[in-house]
């Protein structure tokens, strides 16, 4: 699970608007005023030599005075590394981005912190009203305020709301307003806020500049956190690995399972980071948190292929890749970090080679593609040769018929509709594939000693799930079938998908042990209500007791602002569940939950700014807005408004 830990908590920032300046007056702290404070002494002194805190020009801190909500702000992004001299290209991003909409808030000197948050995805507009808008950036930050700004920049929100059973100590608990409490509970496990001496936690009262040096430097302790100004030199997706080398030509080999890499202000796929492209690393307790791009380097050449083995010489390193589309292995010569890459090839993945204008391999992606790639899909195909790396077929299309393509070593396979392996498939399989720039990437099949079946029967359940299966009445007897990778469905003489069959139709099937390869309607059963429908990503056999069928073209009535003539409706929410049949859960602005089928002979897709679009283009998080026919809270989508 990746976790982000952007800042820590530090809240505290000189209470002056300028720098302030000040002389130490104390022979064993640097303020004057601190010494009695015993509790608290130590941690100012800290934080001050770290030079996250500062204090009067007449040498005293003053540890009573509260903290006001700008200073907070301030704070945490100094402790993120605002100040840091390598963070420089990302304050400068983070003000041109977000400089403009910031200014109507009258900040001053807390606007480049406020933008730096925002980049950073530790605050969020709505936190920006809340602790910067009017006048509640000058007013003191209670302590339950403190603790929800606390978790959300160490980005443990996810992990704090989900724990539903928090318990707090606190003999004070019932004055901590709800929204607040699983915020407490998270910075109270942290060990970041701790409650009073009295056993209380203290809601309500303000934090003090005493208090925010012991949280600051607890955060501080947890997080660690150093900046590194790098180069990309290798993406390793296979194994979530990144290289990287300096300009002191150091050589870094990171981990990025955990880390959000930014190009341009905007959040982007690891993979997809150009090679060479300079950028600020950011590290906590040594574990790679972000990747923000501040510079890309064109790639002279891009070539895609199999790899075959590595060839160490005395100064040099050599790959050799069977290039796409050619029908000997080529050699290369790695760079440094390439070469580190290589190490950990296996012979017959596909890799992605990123070339330098003088021919060296700059950087090696394993398993992903980052050029454009040629899909193609081939339905109903014939093994005719296979052993392991390269797969001949038949078909009745001549372009395919007699052909071989590479097999990636980590293509996907289904057998008989169930997992299976390359060493599963056989000579004489039917198999459906996809294609990418020549190599085969899925393999979907079926057993060429099951003899082909026909049959009638009527639809008893269909389960949508990233397996899909349907149930079928054959005889009296009740069968459970999966499907071919794209079976032929047809209704009323005309093409169509699983999606538009119903419960009690009568249908007639072709068949394969257990996986159907047709299915045509026969006669139209009568309007049923329309089932539940649960999204998941787990095969079929895990959901057999899920009646997942689409609502029927028959609706219940009318629900919720509809006209009473037409069933049309017009919802918007935010996606909180995607399944690659078509189905979608969206949490709706009114705060409940909408399932949203999406078919691929009924449904358009667009953005607010008009381009067009696609279902994959779907995201969690996203905001949408659906016109679509309901049947309770399911709905079949016509038109799909994707917000920019």
């Amino acid at each position: 699970m990746k976790k982000f830990i952007k800042s820590v908590f530090a809240v505290l920032v000189c209470v002056a608007v300028s720098a302030p300046v000040f002389t130490a007056a104390a022979d064993e702290y640097s303020f004057s005023d601190i010494a009695s404070y015993e509790w608290a002494a130590p941690y100012i002194e800290a934080m001050y030599k770290k030079g996250y805190i500062s204090g009067y020009e007449d040498g005293t801190y003053k540890p009573e005075n509260d903290v006001t909500r700008r200073e907070c702000i301030s704070l945490f992004a100094r402790v993120m590394g605002a100040s840091n001299p390598a963070n420089a290209p990302v304050m400068n991003m983070a003000e041109q981005i977000y400089g403009a909409q910031l200014s109507s808030y009258d900040l001053g000197w807390g606007e480049s912190a406020a933008a730096y948050m925002l980049y950073k995805g530790a605050l969020n507009w709505d936190d920006i009203n809340t602790y910067l808008g009017g006048n509640a950036k000058d007013e003191p930050m209670k302590r339950y305020e403190a603790a929800i700004i606390i978790t959300k920049a160490m980005n443990g929100e996810a992990a704090a709301l989900s724990d539903l059973g928090a318990v707090l100590d606190y003999t004070d608990s019932a004055e901590i307003p709800a929204e607040a409490f699983q915020y407490v509970a998270y910075v109270g496990q942290q060990g970041v806020m701790r409650g009073m001496d009295d056993g209380t936690f203290s809601p309500q009262t303000a934090v003090t500049r005493g208090q925010i040096a012991i949280m600051l430097t607890n955060t501080v302790n947890l997080t660690e956190y150093t900046f590194e100004r790098a180069k990309i030199t290798g993406i390793d997706t296979t194994r979530m690995m990144m290289s990287t080398v300096n300009d002191e030509d150091i050589t870094n080999v990171y981990s990025y399972e955990e880390a959000i890499a930014r190009s341009g202000g905007q959040k982007i796929q690891i993979n997809l980071l150009p090679s060479n492209s300079e950028a600020i690393f950011t590290l906590t307790n040594g574990k790679l948190m972000s990747v923000d791009v501040i510079s890309s380097v064109s790639t002279a050449e891009t070539v895609v292929g199999v790899y075959q083995e590595r060839i160490v010489s005395e100064d040099r390193t050599y790959i050799q890749v069977l290039v796409t589309g050619e029908t000997e292995p080529k050699t290369f010569v790695c760079g440094n970090a390439a070469a580190a890459v290589a190490e950990g090839i296996t012979a017959g993945e596909v890799v992605t080679l990123e070339l330098a204008s003088d021919g060296i391999v700059s950087k090696i992606t394993i398993g992903r593609y980052s050029a454009p790639s040629r899909e193609i899909e081939i339905k109903n195909a014939t093994v005719t040769a296979f052993n392991g790396a390269t797969m001949t077929i038949a078909h009745s299309n001549p372009e395919y018929n007699g052909k071989s393509f590479t097999v990636r070593a980590d293509a996907a396979v289904t057998k008989n509709s169930i997992i299976s392996t390359l060493s599963d498939i056989g000579t004489g399989d039917i198999v459906s594939l996809n294609i990418s720039d020549g190599i085969i990437t899925s393999i979907d099949a079926i057993s060429s000693s099951s003899p082909v079946e026909s049959g009638s029967g009527i639809i008893k359940q269909i389960v949508v799930s990233e397996f899909p299966s349907i149930t079928i009445n054959i005889g009296g007897q009740d069968r459970t079938f999966g499907f071919i990778a794209s079976p032929a469905f047809t209704r009323n003489s005309q093409p169509a998908s699983i999606y538009d069959f119903r419960l009690g139709e009568s249908v007639k099937i072709t068949f394969n042990e257990q996986s159907i390869s047709n299915m045509e309607l026969i006669a139209e059963a009568a309007p049923t209500a329309a089932p539940e429908i649960q999204p998941t990503s787990e095969p079929a056999q895990n959901t057999d007791n899920q009646n997942t069928n689409p609502p029927t073209d028959n609706s219940n009535q009318p629900q919720n602002g509809t006209s009473g003539d037409e069933n049309n409706q017009l919802i918007e929410g935010t996606v909180s569940g995607v399944n690659p049949t078509g189905l979608m859960v969206l949490q709706t602005t009114e705060g409940k939950e909408a399932r949203i089928w999406c078919r691929a002979d009924l449904t358009e897709y667009t953005s607010l700014s008009g381009a067009e679009k696609q279902f994959s283009d779907i995201t969690v998080g996203q905001t949408l807005t659906v016109t679509g026919e309901a049947s309770g809270d399911t709905y079949t989508a016509s038109l799909v408004i994707i917000h920019d």
